[in-house]
């Protein structure tokens, strides 16, 4: 007989993770159906956990005989009182700390000690015992840890999903907004370098307009004083472009006529000017870039820890990072804004991602969502040059490794602004981001639906290609063949995650008995929609008011194709597998309205796409962009580069004929040529031209 039940020693953050005991097993499930699940022998629950530094979201202790897991990513094991030592060997572990990778065989026994496990895959989990222990993994099979007697086990897990947990209310007025967004750092759960990272950083609360600014006592007293003041121009423009800064350093924003724009520390009492020569723009976004990727680098200084390259650029030109964590917040900040230009501005990577949006009090409530990403933010005012214009031309005079280093940076608008973008956002769409995230599903559903006079193969076809092909996102496909109105109402409203749509859009969907307008359906839950057929631009707009999240529509001619539904599928954001799709057809009739940034897979993972150039020694130039949403991680490729790159760069590493078949045949990454997309389970037709 088996039991199952939440578990009432289990504590648990306003209840974004669930933790459930069922027989044997444990498991940990968030609103957007993140889940670990572990097999525990002997499992009996305690009132009491261990200290757990970090936030987290659910914590439960039990005494355990033995854990069980299926690993999928990497276990770090390190020991808190004392050097890390195997059972038998006085000599410490090198790098100080072991890492089971998941296609590791290893068995390893560990002296009694303190010990903590830090494994980040669906969610964030930290495990924490004391005691001897046996830790063994078989190659892509399961890890487990056994205790030579029953020991308290302490399991945390953190949702990489977060909710807004409060809500402000400003007048519309510069002022009242600028005090407002002021107040969004009220989410940070710290104030030292570990910001950088997103559990650390919660959701901001939500801005509303409202007759009269409100903000609650709860807010007030979250908020960090960390002695800094962004003194910017008295315009909505320069306060929405400040608010990523703001945000980041728990700033005060000061809108004020007639004075230099500048960053004010208290302690110790210092003033930096903000450089306009360019823009009021570029001058905030160099101290977001600045202060976070610095902010990042001094988070990773430890003893015998992997060195980022970056970090052993700046220090070989002289920039010394090593004894700025324990300074207080603004000390720091002075820090790093005295180090000279060069080399900083070369080392540190561009920003990844930047909205362009129009200075109205409306905007102010999309400031939340974009700081959740930590976008930069830039108005028509405050900005210059032509946008993303230059990113869409995708001619042929450039190589596919120029085209897509180009596409590296996100860049949406959000209003009636003047600047070409990878999208056109909505003010609905974040709300519907926040309604999307919070339903709860494990696999993608993807649906497929063709309308009447479409040949029917094509649907089989399209949805081939969105069926499964590894583990980044799991899916269910659904084909639909000149359906019924009833039965697209039914898709609309029960819940898809990706709608592929292909037939006439004129006046709504067409079926076989009419045709479904968006705005007919109630409680419409679809994620993205994208449409393929004549008069798609015209129901872009009803969807996300609808529900949607983002919407892919192309009424210009030729045949529908699965290019951006598989990147999307591969963890791509919606604006990327666009433009990715973009550079490889030629095709500017694509477009995007809604959250481009919005993607199935966290924002701040890396989803690399690599290129492949020839060189005149017979060799292949790879190189890698990661098209990362957030800023935050590293990235590298250890089989065949040494270097460990901060996520937003690209980097380029060379094999050599030998090592072709082992690459493009275990290759996980999409591979972008002239020619085409290529998928890792496609990428061995490629051995033949090239070999």
């Amino acid at each position: 007989m088996t039991d199952t039940h939440t578990d009432p020693e289990c504590t648990s953050d306003a209840g974004v993770i669930d933790v459930s005991h069922h027989g044997t097993t444990l498991r940990m499930t968030d609103v957007a159906g993140n889940a670990m699940t572990f097999d525990l022998t002997g499992w009996n629950p305690l009132s009491w956990s261990h200290e757990i530094e970090e936030p987290m979201d659910a914590v439960v202790t039990g005494r355990v005989s033995e854990m069980h897991y299926d690993l999928r990513n990497a276990v770090a094991i390190e020991r808190l009182d004392g050097d890390l030592c195997l059972a038998g060997d006085e000599r410490p572990v090198s790098e100080g700390h072991l890492a089971v990778g998941f296609d590791d065989d290893a068995t390893y026994h560990l002296p009694a000690g303190e010990y903590f496990c830090l494994c980040d895959c669906d969610l964030f989990t930290r495990i924490r015992f004391d005691g001897e222990a046996t830790v063994r993994n078989r190659s892509h099979g399961r890890f487990s840890i056994t205790f030579p007697h029953p020991t308290p086990l302490t399991i945390a897990g953190k949702s990489p999903v977060e909710i807004p947990q409060a809500r402000l209310t400003v007048e519309p007025s510069v002022s009242a907004v600028a005090r407002g967004i002021s107040h969004l750092s009220a989410s940070l759960r710290t104030t030292g370098t570990s910001r950088v990272h997103r559990n650390y950083r919660g959701y901001p609360p939500r801005i509303e307009l409202g007759s009269e600014t409100t903000i609650p006592d709860s807010i007030r007293a979250s908020r960090p004083e960390t002695g800094i003041e962004l003194v910017v121009p008295k315009a909505l423009g320069a306060v929405y472009t400040a608010a990523p800064v703001a945000y980041f350093l728990g700033a005060r924003l000061v809108p004020t006529n007639g004075r230099t724009p500048r960053l004010v520390t208290h302690d110790p009492d210092a003033t930096y000017e903000i450089r306009t020569d360019r823009s009021f723009a570029d001058g905030i976004l160099s101290i977001l870039r600045r202060t976070f990727f610095l902010e990042l680098l001094v988070d990773w200084i430890e003893p015998d820890a992997p060195t980022v390259e970056a970090h052993t650029s700046l220090r070989s030109a002289g920039i010394d990072l090593d004894g700025c964590r324990d300074r207080p917040l603004a000390e720091r900040v002075g820090t790093y804004l005295e180090f000279p230009s060069d080399p900083v501005d070369d080392v540190l990577p561009d920003w990844p991602y930047r909205m362009t949006i129009e200075s109205t009090p409306s905007s102010v409530s999309a400031i939340p969502h974009l700081l959740e990403d930590l976008a930069a933010i830039d108005s028509p005012e405050t900005a210059s040059g032509p946008g993303a214009a230059s990113h869409a031309r995708a001619g042929t005079e450039r190589s596919a490794t120029e085209r897509l280093r180009g596409a590296m940076e996100l860049h949406g608008s959000l209003g009636s602004v003047d600047r070409s973008a990878d999208f056109e956002a909505r003010l609905e769409s974040y709300e519907n981001r926040l309604q999307s995230i919070e339903r709860d599903c494990e696999t993608t559903s993807v649906v497929v639906a063709t309308g009447p006079a479409i040949d029917p193969a094509l649907a089989e076809e399209l949805a081939a290609a969105y069926t499964d092909r590894d583990e980044t996102v799991s899916t269910i496909v659904e084909t639909l063949v000149e359906p019924t109105c009833e039965s697209v109402r039914r898709t609309l409203s029960t819940g898809v995650d990706y709608l592929h749509y292909v037939g006439s859009c004129s006046d709504g969907l067409a079926c076989r008995d009419g045709r479904v307008h968006p705005g007919t359906v109630d409680e419409l839950d679809a994620s993205i929609v994208q449409l393929d057929g004549t008069d798609a631009r015209t129901l872009v707009d009803a969807f996300v008011s609808a529900g949607a999240v983002a919407v892919v529509s192309r009424d210009g001619p030729g045949d529908p194709d699965p290019i951006v539904g598989t990147l999307v599928l591969y963890g791509q954001s919606v604006a990327t597998a666009v433009r990715c799709r973009r550079l490889v057809t030629s095709d500017p009739s694509v477009t995007v309205t809604g959250d481009g940034s919005h993607r199935f897979v966290a924002t701040w993972k890396p989803t690399p796409i690599q290129t492949v150039t020839p060189r005149d020694d017979g060799s292949l130039s790879i190189t890698t962009v990661p098209f990362s949403v957030d800023p935050v991680g590293a990235h590298w490729r250890p089989d065949y580069d040494t270097g460990i790159h901060l996520m937003p760069s690209s980097y380029a590493y060379s094999i050599d004929p030998p090592q072709f078949d082992e690459h493009f045949l275990h290759n996980t990454q999409v591979l972008l040529t002239d020619d085409g997309v290529y998928l890792p389970d496609e990428q061995h037709r490629l051995l033949y031209p090239i070999a």
